[in-house]
């Protein structure tokens, strides 16, 4: 006779599916609530109260909450006790489960930072069909994002922090949170348009890490259109990204697609955006287990504009209009707001320090390369990869810092060359221009390095130019000058 083991796994090869015992509770108040419940795996689990026989066992995993998946509402087993202390979440249904199913036994997974860009496997390229149809689709969000800009319908004013109007509100009649932030920047058209388009995954995540206080980590899919060459437009894109949650609640990721592009308004003047809604795509399925909750947003993204009354300054908007989906506690969505609102000051710090940074390597001869500013986290390091292709070729590049020194150096040069070893620069009193001649074709790394800071996270701006170059240089491998 077959064991129960092996009828088990059996039937399990056939496909069979075992129904696994459900038990519900219906609480009509806080107070008739005799029970605790507990952390495990990853799983919230009922835990009996002491000397009462119960129906449900000990260990069953909390499966749905007021007719609702339990990962749906994204709720760790503080946010889960904090829902149950509302008053308006009465009466109570719940449903627990003895067995997760084969599905459900996974024990939650946690991301290690930075996420791999293989994460979701061989990515295969869009169609043409496809490109065509995300084309339309983005360009159809535009007049919403542009229409949120400028309208009150939904938005209140709530203040003007660090010089910028913060709204807030809701969407009438649905779930959608309305976050405004606006504030106004020296700047021209390129810094704007530098900030509208990140068309790697670097980019991407050098860009957000510093405008955005709650961007954990995300990766570039899919861009478009073929042999693009940043910073032109239009650029498309769909991009996912881990988003940190204030309060006791997961993580939520967002998979979107995106548009830049600089047009005509109907004034007649010029503007340039970035917006985005979310989309499904088969490579970025939804990641329960992995504790996310997947948020969904409607035509967010940022509006640089000319002001017509004050010429070389522009009006920075950035319009949230997001479903966070599962539960929040008011007063963590509440934070998240502000929080957001903010996005447009630390673009207005990013531009305005990009121009410094210009002004003070002035004196250095970037060949046309763009300035890049990035913020280097304590005890970690940035790099910046450059691929040589011919023999005999010479990389120029020059950075300086805000505040604090960094360190500095190229990985791929022989040992005994100049910047093969890291070397801290005071970058924040005399910003440093170096060179060095590659002999051999291969992969070369800018790295500037601030592992050796325990505190410190550095501000730097940087830029750094390739080209093949025949004849040795004639003087040092490296110059440090100040910029007058």
């Amino acid at each position: 006779m077959m064991k129960k083991r092996e009828a088990l796994k059996y039937f399990q090869a056939l496909g069979k599916t075992f129904k696994m015992k459900e038990f519900r509770k219906y609480i009509t108040k806080k107070e008739e609530i005799d029970f605790s419940l507990e952390e495990k795996d990853g799983h919230i689990v009922y835990v009996p109260g002491k000397n009462k026989l119960e129906e449900i066992p000990a260990g069953c995993i909390l499966h749905m909450l007021n007719d609702q998946l339990v990962s749906s509402f994204g709720l760790n087993l503080s946010g889960t006790l904090e829902y149950f202390s509302f008053p308006e979440h009465y009466p109570l249904t719940l449903v627990f489960r003895s067995d997760h199913g084969e599905e459900g036994n996974h024990i939650k997974k946690k991301f290690t930072y930075p996420v791999p860009d293989n994460f979701f496997g061989e990515i295969t390229p869009l169609t043409d069909k496809e490109i065509e149809h995300y084309t339309k689709l983005a360009q159809s969000w535009v007049k919403g994002l542009l229409d949120a800009s400028t309208s009150d319908e939904g938005f209140e004013y709530v203040c003007t922090k660090n010089d910028v109007d913060v709204y807030q509100g809701t969407w009438p009649g649905s779930q959608l949170h309305l976050i405004r932030g606006v504030t106004r920047v020296k700047a021209s058209k390129d810094e704007a348009r530098a900030l509208m388009i990140s068309d790697t995954t670097e980019k991407f995540r050098r860009l957000f890490h510093m405008i955005d206080a709650h961007f954990q980590d995300g990766l570039v899919l899919h861009q478009f259109p073929d042999n693009y060459k940043a910073p032109q437009v239009p650029f498309y894109s769909i991009k996912w990204a881990v988003m940190g949650s204030p309060g006791p609640v997961w993580f939520r990721d967002v998979c979107w697609l995106e548009y830049g592009d600089i047009i005509i308004d109907e004034t007649g003047n010029e503007l340039g955006f970035g917006v985005g809604s979310s989309i499904t795509r088969p490579e970025c399925p939804t990641l329960e287990n992995y504790k996310l909750v997947r948020a969904e947003i409607l035509s967010t993204g940022y509006v640089f504009k000319h002001r017509v009354d004050d010429p070389g300054y522009m009006d920075i908007i950035y319009v949230i209009q997001a479903d966070p989906k599962g539960w929040i506690p008011k007063w963590a969505v509440n934070m998240f707001a502000w929080q957001q609102a903010l996005n447009v000051s630390r673009i207005r710090k990013i531009i305005e320090g990009t121009l410094e940074a210009k002004e003070r390597m002035s004196h250095h001869d970037r060949h046309g390369a763009e300035v890049q500013g990035v913020l280097v986290p304590h005890g970690q390091t940035h790099t910046v990869p450059i691929k040589v292709t011919q023999t005999l070729s010479r990389i120029s590049f020059g950075f300086c810092s805000n505040h604090y020194d960094i360190g500095c150096y190229i990985s791929g040069l022989p040992a005994d060359r100049e910047w093969s070893k890291s070397k801290r620069f005071s970058s924040n009193v005399t910003p440093v221009n170096g060179q060095v001649l590659v002999t051999d074709v291969g992969e070369y790394t800018l790295v500037f390095d601030n592992s050796y800071s325990w505190f410190k996270s550095k501000q730097i701006y940087y830029w750094y130019h390739l080209s093949s170059n025949s004849v040795p240089l004639n003087h040092s491998s490296f110059v440090e000058t100040a910029c007058q």
